[in-house]
């Protein structure tokens, strides 16, 4: 019984492991700052980010907030559709 347990909890935990990354977009129909897009996001997703000026955004945490339009704070990537030509934050 208890050999059929942990091979039921080892499946699981590999199944979980092995969920593609998201993608999550910023711009129409997706997020509307940059920064929600990373508080939005897990370990190895992707963030995609439409033309544009983003202007607006803070981070916030321990009790102070940050400056800066975006704080990535974990591992995932952030990248534009079109190249940093058209995007600026």
């Amino acid at each position: 019984m208890k050999t059929a347990l942990r091979l039921t909890v080892l499946t699981l935990m590999l199944a979980i492991s092995q969920l593609p990354a998201a993608t999550l977009m910023v711009g129409p129909g997706g997020f509307s700052t940059i920064q929600q897009a990373v508080d939005a996001a897990v370990a190895g997703d992707e963030i995609v980010v439409t033309n544009g000026t983003y202007a607006t955004g803070t981070a916030s945490g321990g009790g102070y907030t940050l400056q800066n339009r975006v704080a990535v704070t974990k591992p995932l990537t952030v990248r534009s559709v079109n190249g940093p030509q058209v995007t600026i934050i």
